[in-house]
C-alpha cells in the first residue's frame, strides 16, 4: 500500500463517484450538450425523401452531434459518419416491428417528415448512450480503477458497511475481497435504483 493509498479516505472516494455518476450529472455532462447540438442541426430536408437523401442527412447529423456535442469532439468525413449513423442505427434502432438501418430507412422514406425526426431523434439518444458509457467507464478509471488493491477492497468494505441496511444479506455476507471485480456494476445498480426511488416519489408528490 502506497502513502497515497493511506492518506484517501474510502467515504470520500465513494462520495466523489456517487456525484459523478447521479443522473442529474450524468445528463448535463452527457445529455445536454448533445440535445443542443441536436437542435442547432440545420439541413433542409426535401420530401419525398428517398435513399441517398436518407443516408445524406443522417451522416450530416452523426458530423454535426459529434463535431459538437460530444466530450471528445472529433471531424468525421462523410464516409466515417454514415458508416457510424449505420453502425448506430444498427445496434439501436428499434420498435415493435423491427430493428436496425432497414427499418429506419423504411420509417423515414416518403412523404411524411415526422418519420424522419423520428430517426433523428433515435441517432441522437443512441449517441448518448454510446457517451453515457464512455463517461461512466472514465469516471471508474480516474476515480476506481487506478488505486491500489488495498484501497479498492477499503472502499468495498466501507460501500458495505454504508449501506448494510439497504443491501441483501447474501452481499453483505460476502468477503469484500470479492466484491472489488464487480463494485462498479453494484454501484450503478444502487445508484439507479435510488435514481428510481426518487422519480416515484417526485411523481407521488407532483400527482397529489
Amino acid at each position: 500500500m502506497t502513502n497515497y493509498d493511506c492518506d484517501v479516505s474510502p467515504e470520500k472516494i465513494l462520495d466523489k463517484l456517487s456525484t459523478l455518476l447521479c443522473e442529474e450529472r450524468i445528463a448535463k455532462e452527457v445529455d445536454e450538450p448533445i440535445d443542443l447540438a441536436a437542435h442547432t442541426f440545420r439541413l433542409k430536408i426535401t420530401i419525398p425523401v428517398n435513399h441517398f437523401k436518407f443516408n445524406q442527412v443522417t451522416s450530416a447529423f452523426v458530423r454535426h452531434l459529434y463535431r459538437n456535442g460530444v466530450a471528445l469532439s472529433h471531424g468525421l468525413s462523410e464516409e466515417e459518419a454514415l458508416a457510424e449513423a449505420i453502425f448506430l442505427l444498427e445496434g439501436h434502432y428499434q420498435n415493435e416491428e423491427a430493428k436496425g438501418y432497414d427499418k429506419a430507412l423504411l420509417d423515414a422514406v416518403g412523404t411524411d417528415i415526422e418519420g424522419f425526426e423520428m430517426v433523428l431523434y433515435r441517432l441522437a439518444d443512441a449517441i448518448k448512450t454510446v457517451e453515457r458509457k464512455k463517461y461512466i467507464q472514465w469516471v471508474f478509471v480516474d476515480n476506481f480503477f487506478h488505486l491500489g488493491w488495498e484501497l479498492q477492497q477499503r472502499i468495498v468494505s466501507f460501500y458495505l458497511k454504508q449501506n448494510e441496511v439497504y443491501l441483501q444479506t447474501p452481499l453483505i455476507d460476502l468477503n469484500s475481497v470479492r466484491l472489488v471485480d464487480h463494485f462498479c456494476e453494484l454501484l450503478l445498480n444502487h445508484l439507479s435504483d435510488d435514481n428510481l426511488i426518487n422519480q416515484v416519489l417526485a411523481n407521488s408528490i407532483h400527482f397529489k
